[in-house]
């Protein structure tokens, strides 16, 4: 039941997003670091290779305010009160990879 409503909470949320305008949208930045765990919204934003994103979800709950910055190569960043807690890149497997049954 708790997942069910948790589950809920959550589509309810991201159902209000702030996109950003295409001229804010910023480009990757060759030579800058990557994002790591911990950095708050205005330390990646500046300070890494990661940019602007292409739109932020944002939803509240009782543990407090989570952003989700969604870029256009299928990467995520999660923030959860201003803090960054999750990175999750988009990536493919080569073909010769042994776990790619071919």
């Amino acid at each position: 039941m708790k997942k069910i409503i948790l589950a809920a909470i959550t589509v309810a949320g991201l159902s209000g997003c702030a996109d950003f305008r295409s001229d804010m949208l910023g480009t990757p930045r060759d030579g800058m670091p990557g994002a790591r765990i911990g950095m708050r919204t205005d330390e990646v934003m500046s300070q890494t290779n990661w940019g602007r994103p292409s739109r932020v979800h944002i939803y509240t709950t009782a543990r407090g305010t989570t952003e989700q910055w969604v870029y256009g190569d299928g990467s995520y960043l999660y923030f959860t009160n201003d803090v960054l807690t999750t990175i999750q890149q988009c990536c493919r497997r080569p073909k010769t990879d042994p776990l790619i049954q071919q």
